[in-house]
């Protein structure tokens, strides 16, 4: 039988940690591209 810590199932901590991650990484990906493009498309004349 698995384990109860705190009264909250291990599986839905480790789906809300997933989550989390997962938000903050499209995050960068959708919104931190541009940060790092458009320098190197300037400096290239692009």
């Amino acid at each position: 039988m698995l384990k109860k810590v705190s009264g909250l199932y291990y599986g839905w901590r480790m789906i809300g940690l997933v989550s989390a991650l997962r938000v903050l990484g499209g995050g960068l990906h959708q919104y931190g591209f541009t940060v790092f493009f458009l320098p190197v498309t300037q400096d290239l004349g692009l």
